[in-house]
């Protein structure tokens, strides 16, 4: 599942999941990066949005929304919206912001998850400064469903304190010192960084 349900304040409050970058909507881009390295694993994609419905599902995939599309509560509510349509025991979410992410994503998220036989793997990078979590990207089991609808229930909102609660695996992605695959393109700016970082043919 790709998350495109948030604000987008660095943005303007515009739909980043159709905001264009490399000639495409980001959320668009996302899908396609995980059709393109597909995995056994993999059943389907789907979309967490909550503007702009028709135009995320004239793409050809499920879109969910938030039970409370307006109040944009963030990845929580995302996953949330994900574990309950889930059809499969198991649910991949990735941003939509984030144009470069592995390749080996899926595979590298499942083999984590047999070999440790926990119920929520997130990804992390690993560079000479150390190891960065980004648990955005990450694998969670439909089980995990009750625990999450009630430390939001309470007023939870930090994606980290309710995954740590979680005692997740990390699947750690080496990455070189002048680029991280998960970099997050949070605003214009990030977007003409890259832009000036991509090779010139």
């Amino acid at each position: 599942m790709v998350l495109a349900g948030g604000r987008g304040r660095r943005w303007g409050d515009q739909d980043k999941g159709l905001l264009t970058v490399d000639d495409k909507p980001m959320a668009e881009s996302a899908l396609q990066r995980l059709q393109a390295t597909p995995h056994e694993a993999l059943a389907g994609l789907a979309i967490n949005a909550n503007r702009h419905l028709t135009s995320y599902a004239a793409w050809g995939w499920p879109v969910w929304p938030d039970d409370d599309p307006a109040a944009f509560h963030g990845p929580l509510a995302g996953w949330q919206t994900g574990l309950r349509h889930c059809p499969t025991p198991w649910l991949l979410s990735v941003p939509c912001d984030t144009p470069d992410f592995p390749e080996d994503l899926i595979g590298h998220m499942v083999q984590t998850q047999g070999q440790t036989g926990a119920a929520l793997v997130l990804a992390a990078s690993q560079d000479p400064t150390g190891r960065h979590p980004h648990p955005v990207f990450a694998l969670l089991h439909t089980d995990l469903l009750p625990s999450l609808n009630a430390f939001v229930r309470d007023g939870g909102r930090r994606v980290m304190a309710w995954c740590e609660a979680q005692t997740p695996a990390w699947a750690v992605f080496d990455v070189g010192p002048e680029h991280d695959p998960f970099a997050n393109l949070n605003s214009p700016a990030d977007a003409e960084w890259r832009r000036l970082k991509q090779p010139r043919t």
